[in-house]
């Protein structure tokens, strides 16, 4: 990668954003390559980027983490 905020296009079958709130957001969304999402920390990904997302990847879209 060359750039460290490059890790979002990289093309995969499953991303599981699992450290950090709001990693997946609005204006990075669009270039999100898996093929099946899994949200596994509190928050990865936010409402706005949440909607780009349904529409890339349809039902194959998880959420794991922590509800409050």
């Amino acid at each position: 990668m060359e750039h460290r905020e490059d890790w979002v296009k990289i093309e995969c079958d499953i991303l599981l954003p699992a450290a950090l709130e709001s990693q997946i957001n609005k204006e990075n969304a669009k270039f999100v390559k898996a093929k099946i999402i899994g949200e596994a920390a509190n928050g990865p990904v936010t409402a706005d980027a949440e909607v780009v997302l349904l529409k890339k990847v349809a039902n194959d879209y998880l959420t794991l983490g922590v509800f409050p």
